[in-house]
């Protein structure tokens, strides 16, 4: 499977494995990375990650579609819908980005 995370949001990952935010407000959950779809108004934001045993990602975050929502989501996933990571929110809280 093609990596489309940077080593150092994989470390960042490894740092913030699912689970490890809860009771975290919203607004101050770490947002490692973004994904997105060209041309499309759906974003997702990851808060949390496991690398699985078949290389794939499992990913807690906010998803930004018909409407805002927290949810688990995948790398394949992503991958298979067309999403890209943008780096530029790299690390932010949730407030800083202002979704």
């Amino acid at each position: 499977m093609e990596n489309i995370l940077t080593k150092k949001i994989e470390e960042l990952l490894k740092k913030t494995p699912l689970y490890s935010t809860d009771g975290v407000e919203l607004g101050d959950k770490k947002v490692i990375c973004k994904f997105f779809i060209p041309f499309y108004n759906w974003a997702w934001y990851v808060f949390e990650g496991n690398k699985l045993p078949n290389g794939d990602w499992e990913f807690f975050g906010m998803v930004n579609g018909f409407e805002k929502e927290m949810g688990y989501f995948y790398l394949s996933e992503l991958k298979s819908v067309g999403a890209i990571c943008d780096e530029s929110i790299f690390n932010k809280s949730y407030k800083e980005i202002n979704i």
